[in-house]
């Protein structure tokens, strides 16, 4: 009987935290924070201890690729060489870098985040596959949710994209909400799929706030399909940056 995939947890610390502060505290695998609490009448203030576990945390200015090595390569070659899906999720605050993670920045090669290294990787394995190569196809969507809506980052005028439930004998064995009309565009090579990324990113929703300079006011989901053509078989690659 196989085993459930287990969620894995990971923590980027950001440059800006304080480290030199006595409340902030963490190692290899944990985040904590003291906080003093509201003084009671008759009480003394009392010290509050909250902390969060992960599987790894990674110090600040940890360099893309370890956090990529670490986080989604084996994930990404699974895709390939099993069909096994796997999802991303980047969640935190504004301003925490969740879209530097996920994209990485725009000034340094070395600063390619999640869906970059992740789209190398899966044209490199299937490269690396000589004569079997062309089985394999590959395809994108992308699209964003925002104000309620499912807007189809890869469409004409940011196309909203019409949500409804599966029937109980659906034939793709999918259950779960349908996105009816959501593009997925082939991309035959590693130069197509980054130009679907870039198109897509173009059609986000970003908003200026004091404390960010550009911050994406969308959740957004960038999904890469590996399809063996010859047996039918698949693994999706959801990578999410959540507002």
């Amino acid at each position: 009987m196989a085993r459930a995939p287990r969620v894995r947890s990971f923590c980027v610390l950001h440059p800006d935290c304080e480290f030199s502060d006595p409340k902030f505290r963490h190692d290899s695998e944990r985040v904590e924070l003291a906080a003093q609490s509201s003084p009671l009448a008759g009480r003394r203030q009392a010290t509050l201890e909250e902390g969060a576990s992960f599987d790894v945390v990674f110090p600040a200015r940890t360099g893309q690729d370890v956090i990529f090595q670490e986080v989604a390569k084996a994930s990404v070659l699974d895709a390939i060489e099993n069909f096994r899906s796997a999802t991303f999720v980047a969640f935190g605050p504004s301003g925490c870098g969740k879209t530097f993670a996920v994209t990485g920045g725009a000034k340094r090669f070395a600063d390619r985040g999640l869906i970059p290294r992740s789209i190398c990787a899966i044209f490199e394995a299937i490269g690396a596959r000589g004569p079997d190569r062309s089985d394999f196809e590959v395809s994108i969507s992308f699209f964003e949710m925002y104000k309620g809506a499912v807007v189809d980052l890869l469409s004409d005028k940011r196309r909203k994209v019409a949500i409804q439930p599966r029937s109980q004998d659906d034939p793709s064995g999918r259950q779960g909400p349908a996105l009816v009309g959501l593009l997925r565009h082939s991309a035959a090579s590693e130069t197509d799929a980054y130009q679907l990324l870039f198109q897509g990113d173009s059609n986000r929703h970003f908003e200026r706030w004091p404390q960010n300079a550009e911050t994406s006011r969308g959740h957004v989901f960038y999904v890469a399909y590996v399809t063996h053509a010859p047996s039918g078989r698949r693994g999706g690659l959801p990578l999410a940056d959540l507002a």
